[in-house]
């Protein structure tokens, strides 16, 4: 071969070497648009922040004690509420006797079952609860890594194994249900691995199986690191949407309970919300973790109606840290100081503000009755029902 030939053919491996560098940097060009657009979709924080155009406050409607029946003697009564898919029903739970009873929205005692044990009817500690489907119950008990339905007399219909052999640390206090599937606020139990990869809600199979894993902390988060991280949760029916809240993070994430796929991230910092400057470290004493809380808000179980996202937090005082029995958990939710930040429960989930709520929120139904917890001592045990109403500025 002559010197002209070899020159010709170093000059075309030359050209589609240059073409293949290019098409391989097209692909990987592609590629990255491909991943910022769906980083774009799931991570990008919308803000959509109206509440310069409304003033928020409640207004009372009715207000109901709880009338204990024949065999029923109120304890310790826990301060979040489950309300039927129709709002005719309501549950709640007796912590000390380890038992529930379901009411109607006036406080009349419709049946109520459940005590110390581990048989059928029995529970060491109920956990997480919530109505499945139009006429059961489900109930999980952590200590005995039991899932347990009931129909509304208390009878057994069915025990499922629970969330601690599936590697999962129940985190919401609240059952959910979308298509026969039961939905649980969760933690994953990561070994060594990194807690912030992880999905924190987990949608178990009527089998027991579990379904799927979805939602998660998102890189915003993620780099934030914040010590208390635990996630909760809301269902919304008719959407089939999850509303994912933290416990001490403003943001929230909005996934298809369907698809398991995120939706979007969106938040405020309203003005009441709070960010201590000095973090709670694992090495903090008792003490010190209850002053730093002081300057940090703390997010509670967020609600939801037809029409509103009802984002739940309270401020801590230093008369409910001297308030609490520790030896027993009981404490006064009234004496920390409530708030409800509000949003737009679809897209674009605009803000219209927050209002702080004269006593503890218990819970929400689906026309947008707010319960309120009025005085939670057993003998005087009151709710008042209240709405959300909005007046233009």
């Amino acid at each position: 071969m002559n010197d002209k030939n070899r020159n010709s053919n170093r000059g075309n491996d030359f050209h589609e070497i240059c073409i293949l560098l290019i098409l391989c940097c097209g692909i990987a060009l592609i590629q990255c648009q491909n991943a910022e657009k769906e980083n774009r979709k799931t991570n990008n924080i919308i803000s959509n922040d109206k509440s310069d155009q409304f003033q928020l406050r409640v207004e009372k409607i009715s207000d109901f004690k709880i009338k204990p029946d024949s065999g029923l003697r109120l304890g310790s009564i826990r301060d979040l509420v489950a309300v039927s898919a129709n709002d005719s029903l309501l549950m709640w739970v007796n912590t000390m006797q380890n038992q529930l009873f379901l009411t109607d929205t006036q406080g009349n005692v419709v049946d109520f079952f459940g005590r110390e044990g581990a048989g059928p009817g029995e529970f060491r500690d109920i956990t997480a609860f919530g109505f499945y489907g139009s006429d059961n119950v489900a109930v999980y008990d952590w200590k005995l890594d039991l899932i347990k339905i009931f129909d509304f007399q208390g009878n057994l219909i069915e025990e499922r194994p629970g969330l601690l052999e599936m590697d999962l640390w129940i985190r919401s206090g609240r059952i959910f249900n979308s298509n026969d599937n039961l939905l649980f606020g969760v933690q994953q139990a990561v070994g060594q691995g990194d807690i912030w990869d992880t999905s924190v809600v987990a949608s178990l199979a009527p089998s027991g199986e579990l379904h799927s894993l979805f939602g998660g902390y998102g890189n915003d988060l993620k780099e934030r690191k914040l010590f208390y991280n635990h996630p909760d949760f809301t269902h919304q029916r008719d959407t089939e949407r999850v509303f994912i809240t933290y416990s001490s993070y403003h943001i929230i994430e909005v996934a298809s309970a369907d698809s398991g796929k995120t939706i979007q991230r969106f938040g405020v910092v309203s003005e009441n919300f709070k960010y201590a400057k000095d973090q709670v470290v694992q090495t903090d004493s008792r003490e010190e973790r209850d002053e730093k809380n002081l300057n940090q808000s703390n997010v509670g179980p967020p609600f939801v109606s037809e029409r509103y996202l009802f984002f739940n937090f309270h401020n801590f005082t230093e008369e409910f840290f001297e308030s609490i029995d520790r030896q027993v958990k009981k404490y006064d939710p009234n004496l920390r100081e409530n708030y409800f930040a509000v949003y737009d429960n679809s897209p674009p989930f605009a803000f219209y503000g927050e209002i702080q709520l004269p006593y503890a929120p218990l819970g929400v139904s689906s026309k947008g009755d707010i319960y309120l917890l009025e005085n939670d001592n057993p003998d005087q045990f009151s709710v008042g029902v209240y709405r959300m109403k909005f007046e233009e500025i």
